[in-house]
């Protein structure tokens, strides 16, 4: 459910010019849920909040990422 929800904000950013629309929208919105997923573990821990700001920051530079890292194909060095 976050992940079609995801997926139609990166689709509208890339129709409004927000987001490049050559990435994989549907890549972007798995990271975007693994990521939320994963601070939500992480925050019930002893992660931090600087720690939970680093992967935040970190995870939406994949949004500045050349399109062929994020194009949602494995490429040699990632299979």
């Amino acid at each position: 459910m976050i992940e079609g929800q995801l997926y139609q904000t990166v689709r509208r950013g890339q129709i409004e010019g927000e987001i490049d629309p050559a990435l994989d929208p549907k890549a972007l919105a798995r990271l975007f849920t693994a990521t939320a997923e994963g601070m939500a573990l992480l925050a019930r821990g002893d992660f931090g909040e600087a720690g939970l700001q680093d992967v935040a920051r970190l995870a939406l530079l994949a949004l500045d990422a050349p399109p062929q890292q994020l194009s949602g194909k494995a490429t040699a060095a990632s299979a």
